[in-house]
């Protein structure tokens, strides 16, 4: 993953959970973000190590997070992330929608297709 991300204001992730998304987005990457985005995870998880996002967080790196995968689930009753207040933990709600299964549908063709070539 190159490029800067000076410039983003919320970036999120819905990354399918495969081998080649796993720690995609690194220490270095939210070091590159300006200190006032929220970062939104409604994906699979394991885009990035939350020793990074929590290390982001409380070095005010980031301004937030919105949080509803993480990488082990239920998210453990002594992770840090429930007691910081610049997080909103939410139970995979994204996915709470009456548009969801066409959203779905088209991303994931999209996503097979791109993996295949086409």
């Amino acid at each position: 993953m190159g490029g800067s991300f000076a410039g983003d204001r919320s970036p999120g992730s819905r990354s399918p959970r495969w081998r080649e998304t796993d720690g995609l987005f690194t220490r270095e990457h939210f070091k590159q973000l300006p200190r006032h985005c929220i970062v939104y995870n409604v994906g699979r998880g394991n885009v990035y190590r939350e020793a990074d996002i929590i290390h982001a967080l409380r070095e005010k790196q980031i301004a937030g997070a919105y949080l509803d995968v993480f990488e082990t689930e239920p998210l453990p009753e002594t992770s840090e992330l429930w007691d910081m207040e610049n997080v909103l933990i939410q139970p995979h709600l994204s996915a709470a929608s009456p548009h969801y299964l066409d959203l779905f549908i088209e991303e994931f063709c999209s996503a097979q297709g791109q993996r295949l070539g086409l």
